[in-house]
């Protein structure tokens, strides 16, 4: 009738096994509660910065600004992605070229590929047009010479710009 119990380590190992539970559910529930206190905390903390009346409708205003021209950002960039990628390389080189071709007293015979030069002469360019340009070149302000214009004055398009002292023309410029 006294039997001697077979094997012991059954016993050891549900309590061992008991323990870790018993452990990992304390800790658990001390890091719960020690969240929820701290959060508690931080509300309480950030109640004082609460605003209202104006100051608060300034800062939503402000926060709304800094979130859609973050947002705009982020779409002009993206949009301008493949303007990025094109120029990648040395945009600014023309790869297609164009040749003349020439007798062999130099006239000109025929041209293939891509027409680079394509300026009008000066006698092609309509007299009309010449004259339009001209009349909206403004001369150059001098505030020291500046004369107002009376009735004995020059017409505008025959304007000359008077010659300061002490100033020097740019090398390769006339000064009149």
């Amino acid at each position: 009738m006294n039997e001697q119990p077979k094997n012991r380590k059954p016993h050891r190992l549900r309590y061992f096994f008991l323990g870790i539970d018993a452990w990992l559910d304390t800790t658990l529930y001390r890091t719960g509660e020690t969240l929820r206190t701290r959060w508690d905390a931080f509300n309480v903390w950030m109640r004082r910065w609460q605003l209202s009346g104006v100051s608060r409708l300034f800062i939503e205003l402000v926060s709304d600004a800094a979130t859609f021209g973050t947002l705009g950002s982020v779409l002009a960039l993206a949009l301008a992605l493949p303007a990025f990628e094109s120029t990648e390389t040395d945009w600014r080189t023309r790869t297609d070229y164009s040749i003349t071709f020439l007798d062999r007293f130099g006239n000109e015979v025929g041209k293939r590929g891509i027409l680079q030069n394509d300026t009008v002469p000066l006698d092609e360019i309509p007299d009309a047009m010449i004259k339009s340009l001209l009349a909206t070149l403004k001369p150059p302000l001098t505030i020291s010479r500046y004369k107002p214009p009376t009735a004995s004055a020059k017409p505008s398009h025959t304007f000359q710009p008077t010659r300061l002292p002490n100033r020097r023309p740019i090398r390769g410029t006339r000064m009149m």
